[in-house]
Formats: C-alpha cells, sequence, structure tokens
C-alpha cells in the first residue's frame, strides 16, 4: 500500500515535471497579471491584508495589551471574508475602468463643449462662407444649363431649318428637272 502510494506520487511528480517550460509560463503570467492588478488598483493583495492584520494581532497581543473585549480575529477571517475583499476589489477595477473610458470620452468631447463666443462666431462666419460658395457654385450650374437647353434649342431649330431648306432644294431641283424636261420636249 505505501509502495502504490509511493509510486502514485512519483507519477505525479513526474507528470508535472513533464512540462516545467510550461507551468514556468504559466506562473510567471499569473505573477504578471497579480503585478499588473496591484500596480492598477494600487493596493496589496487580500492574502497580503490577511497576513498583516493577523501579525498585527500578534503585535498586539506580544506588547502586552491585553483587550479582552477583542475578539479572536484570526478565526474570523474566513474564506467568506477574502471573498469580499476580491468582490471589493473588482468593483474597484470595473470602476476605475469605466472612469478610464468616460475620460477618454470627455477628452474626446472637449472640442464641442469648449464653445467660446469667439470660436462660435468664427466657425458661424466659416459656415456661412461655405454656404454662399456653394449657393455660388449652384446659381454657376443652374446658368450653365440654362445656356446647355438654348444652345439645345437653337441647334435643334438650326437642324428643322437645314431639313427646310433640304427640302425645298430638293422640290427646286425637281422642278428645274421637269421644266428642263418640259422645254426639251416643247423644242423636239
Amino acid at each position: 500500500m505505501v509502495k502504490n502510494t509511493v509510486d502514485e506520487s512519483c507519477e505525479e511528480i513526474s507528470k508535472k515535471l513533464q512540462n516545467p517550460q510550461n507551468e514556468l509560463k504559466r506562473l510567471s503570467m499569473e505573477i504578471f497579471e497579480k503585478e499588473k492588478m496591484l500596480i492598477d488598483t494600487g493596493e496589496v493583495t487580500e492574502k497580503d491584508l490577511i497576513d498583516y492584520t493577523k501579525k498585527l494581532i500578534d503585535y498586539i497581543r506580544k506588547s502586552g495589551i491585553d483587550n479582552k473585549e477583542m475578539p479572536d480575529l484570526i478565526e474570523k477571517i474566513d474564506q467568506n471574508l477574502i471573498d469580499k475583499f476580491i468582490k471589493i476589489k473588482q468593483d474597484i477595477i470595473q470602476k476605475k475602468e469605466s472612469n478610464e473610458s468616460l475620460k477618454g470620452d470627455i477628452i474626446n468631447a472637449r472640442e464641442f463643449i469648449s464653445l467660446t463666443p469667439q470660436t462660435y462666431s468664427d466657425e458661424k462666419n466659416q459656415i456661412t462662407s461655405q454656404l454662399r460658395t456653394v449657393e455660388q457654385r449652384n446659381e454657376r450650374q443652374k446658368e450653365e444649363w440654362k445656356i446647355v437647353n438654348d444652345r439645345k434649342i437653337s441647334f435643334k431649330s438650326l437642324k428643322v431649318r437645314r431639313n427646310t431648306y433640304q427640302k425645298i432644294k430638293e422640290s427646286q431641283n425637281a422642278l428645274t428637272e421637269e421644266i428642263v424636261k418640259y422645254e426639251t420636249e416643247l423644242q423636239n
């Protein structure tokens, strides 16, 4: 039985040692995340708080302060308290992140919020100038379209007159040919 337990523990140890690189990476990531969390919140971890509290209680007891009303806090530091610490820290981190996003939104909106009378009048004049430019461009386009339409109408009237002229010329040529035929017949 002892041999089985030793064999099992040897197997567990060998499994753990098979991938020491992965374990090292995992641990270094955990350390990095914990350090980042500490830097972000600017506070100590829950375990550190518990250790500090225990050391403080030991110091109070060793220093001779005999306070019978002071409960034995070491036993009261349980998992629920640790969970509450963790929840409080998560709330702090969430509020910090939301405050950062709010700060970014405020910085982005600063140009809209910081309208002074001078910038308002400058922007109004600029917009009015742009509007006048657009209106003038539209007027020019209308005039150009009017000129184009007038030219189309005159071109169509020229076509009609040319067609009429062609018809008259053809009929005149036909009449001239008939007259010439008639005169040649008369002379014969």
